[in-house]
């Protein structure tokens, strides 16, 4: 082996380590943040992430693409080098599924894992409201952050978790709602 090509080849196998090590690192990140999740009254993934994370996928594509590619031109690539960026992609892959997931707690919601902004607690809540969107209801949340600045966030809840999740959010929320009774009919409203 000449000095070039064991440069190339050693400088590779660093690329794949630092991958692996970076993507490992934020399957684990994303894991505990998962575990240190309390008081978790359900979980799903958004309907729009029902398919596989696109860069992970991609990434893991275009390297079995590259390694198939410089095999039919005669070269063979380190298994060292193709393994490392695949384990990379895999990990990555895992670590976003792991993070993209709708969680519902005793004290809130939060949308996306990696992202602190992206939840809301109940005592937030000043308003709120549902209607059917296709396969799923969304719930759109009124809500005032601690900067006393207001928002709104949908939440698009599966069909078939929607009745566990109106319990639990009736349960958390109704207390401070409270519904008038309807004191006039439709024709008191016609007068």
């Amino acid at each position: 082996m000449t000095f070039a090509p064991q440069i190339l080849y050693y400088l590779n196998v660093l690329c794949a380590l630092l991958f692996t090590g970076v993507t490992a690192l934020l399957m684990g990140a994303a894991a505990v943040r998962r575990l240190r999740t309390k008081r978790v009254c359900m979980r799903w993934r958004p309907p729009e992430l029902d398919s596989l994370p696109v860069w992970p996928t991609a990434f893991m594509a275009a390297a079995l693409g590259l390694a198939t590619a410089t095999r039919w031109m005669g070269y063979v690539l380190p298994p060292e080098i193709v393994g490392g960026y695949l384990l990379g992609a895999l990990l990555w892959m895992v670590s976003v599924l792991t993070a993209s997931a709708v969680t519902i707690t005793d004290a809130g919601i939060l949308l996306h894992r990696n992202y602190r902004t992206q939840g809301i607690l109940w005592a937030q809540v000043q308003d709120y409201f549902c209607c059917k969107r296709g396969r799923q209801i969304v719930y759109v949340f009124f809500y005032v952050t601690p900067a006393q600045e207001r928002r709104r966030i949908e939440l698009a809840v599966p069909l078939a978790l929607a009745r566990r999740f109106r319990t639990i959010m009736e349960n958390r929320m109704n207390t401070r709602f409270v519904i008038a009774p309807q004191l006039f009919g439709k024709e008191a409203l016609e007068e």
